[in-house]
């Protein structure tokens, strides 16, 4: 419905007129927020596709950073699923 679209909140940092050192507590809540309902930001196939090309980077990025790894990360997480699930 777009109630969630981050787009419609403004975030508003009311503690600097108080302090003199920037509080960075608030920027990373509006980080977080934005990531966590990304979703709603985007169609279904704009969020479709974004998702899967930040997934395909992270398997690169963990990949690339320890090649010692023999077994498949995505061995690894199945394997987790399976063992972890709740059913």
């Amino acid at each position: 419905m777009g109630d969630l679209n981050p787009a419609l909140y403004d975030f508003v940092d009311f503690s600097h007129s108080y302090q003199t050192d920037a509080n960075y507590d608030d920027l990373v809540e509006q980080k977080i927020f934005k990531y966590k309902y990304r979703q709603f930001a985007h169609d279904t196939v704009d969020y479709e596709r974004k998702n899967r090309r930040m997934m395909i980077r992270f398997f690169e990025r963990v990949q690339s950073r320890n090649p010692a790894i023999e077994a498949d990360l995505n061995d690894i997480l199945a394997e987790d699923q399976i063992k972890y699930s709740i059913g």
